[in-house]
């Protein structure tokens, strides 16, 4: 069965080393965390200038064997600046992560050819890859166009994040997944949600409402049984309506990694 990594949305009320004692209570091999801040609407906790921090979230992977993934979240527009993010790559790579998570909201393609070469260059310098994830509100909105990109990018440390929810907003299939270039894809994320969702609720599902793996309608065994098998699954299920109903991250956290290994281990 796929590796699993218990991400940072799942359990965003937690701080970083409780997320680090959460994976390892749950049985996960790794974790995601956000050292960048992916909008106005969502706080991170502050790895880059609280040392004190990152001792701890590092002590814990040390006692636990939980390993750092995912680095989140490398936002590229029209206006930014690839050297503001050195302090975030230097953190996440300190801490043992292996690759930013990055996203582009910019819809001029060569622009934003140019700074992912330079994320991924800046990104190098510190042992780490840059993979992209493709949104339904994002100009790289469907896996074929995030794939044709990275071929013109020919840039050996990125790669292509797959979740569920994203294959399903945009329209995709576990056929288009399992029809990549080998080795192309280099994390995924797993959740569950209705077939269809008003595309203005979009955004709001994704950062704060999913489903619980097999309490929706996604195609996730076709899912599963597309992605490679050397492949890390994150566990990325935000369930603010648990939350709000006063049900913390350790059982949040449990349910929906419970049901994840479930659908992953009856296809491997």
């Amino acid at each position: 069965m796929n590796k699993l990594s218990l991400d940072h949305l799942t359990v965003f009320d937690a701080s970083p080393p409780e997320i680090v004692s959460i994976a390892a209570e749950t049985g996960c091999q790794t974790i995601s965390l956000f050292v960048q801040k992916p909008n106005d609407r969502v706080d991170v906790p502050p790895l880059i200038a609280d040392t004190a921090l990152r001792r701890e979230t590092k002590r814990r992977m040390d006692d636990t064997g939980v390993r750092l993934g995912a680095i989140e979240c490398f936002i590229l527009t029209p206006d930014t600046d690839i050297g503001s993010f050195k302090a975030a790559l230097e953190v996440g790579a300190g801490l043992g992560g292996n690759a930013a998570a990055t996203v582009c909201f910019d819809p001029d393609e060569a622009r934003f050819l140019d700074n992912f070469g330079q994320l991924c260059t800046l990104a190098a310098e510190f042992g780490l890859g840059a993979n992209i994830e493709f949104l339904a509100f994002s100009p790289m909105n469907t896996i074929g166009k995030t794939e044709r990109f990275l071929a013109k990018a020919g840039l050996a440390n990125a790669g292509i994040i797959v979740d569920s929810l994203h294959m399903v907003r945009t329209g995709g299939s576990p056929a288009d997944i399992a029809g990549t270039k080998p080795g192309i894809i280099r994390y995924a994320q797993i959740c569950d949600g209705p077939r269809t969702i008003a595309p203005e609720l979009e955004q709001d599902e994704g950062l704060l409402q999913r489903r619980i793996p097999g309490e929706g309608e996604f195609p996730l065994a076709g899912f599963a049984a597309s992605l490679p098998k050397d492949v890390t699954v994150g566990v990325e299920v935000p369930l603010m309506d648990l939350r709000e109903a006063g049900i913390g991250p350790m059982e949040r956290a449990r349910r929906a990694v419970e049901a994840s290994r479930k659908i992953l281990g009856a296809v491997r």
